[in-house]
């Protein structure tokens, strides 16, 4: 019974966390779009216990509102996970010297390469409800079963 409640907090959790982040990334629709400059990039090693994962580093500048900006963000709010994606970016900017950015007009510290990904908010999103649903299972089979001892009990006393 607390394996399946955990499961259903979890879900929530993740779920709700899913959510937000899939309306954070439809408010980048309305974000200004602009040439920058790479300033520097780089891929680094990462060791996590006996494996081994890739990060893309970037750092740019943009000008808007007649201010120079850095940012360092590829995706809008969060960071990407797949090894082959960082690989993949760097190999397709370590060469350039020029980039498109996006930037958040109301908050000029808000910019990112690539705005609207909703590959990864959906993963999130689907990974609280397969929470949820697993949990709502436990739950089910755990009362299930406690129904069944109490007649086994309520048999036994007869």
């Amino acid at each position: 019974m607390i394996g399946a409640v955990i499961f259903l907090v979890i879900g929530i959790i993740v779920l709700g966390y899913g959510f937000h982040l899939k309306s954070k990334t439809k408010k980048t629709k309305n974000w200004v779009t602009t040439n920058g400059k790479i300033l520097d990039i780089k891929l680094t090693r990462v060791l996590l216990d006996e494996s081994q994962d890739f990060n893309c580093e970037i750092k740019y500048s943009f000008f808007a509102k007649n201010n120079k900006i850095e940012g360092n963000r590829i995706l809008p709010f969060i960071g990407i996970s797949s090894n082959e994606e960082n690989i993949k970016i760097y190999e397709k900017l370590k060469n350039a010297e020029n980039v498109e950015v996006h930037y958040n007009p109301k908050n000029l510290k808000e910019s990112c390469l690539v705005k609207e990904s909703n590959y990864l908010n959906t993963g999130i999103i689907i990974l609280g409800l397969t929470a949820l649903l697993f949990g709502s299972l436990m739950f089910t089979l755990s009362v299930f079963d406690q129904q069944e001892k109490n007649r086994n009990d309520i048999e036994f006393i007869e």
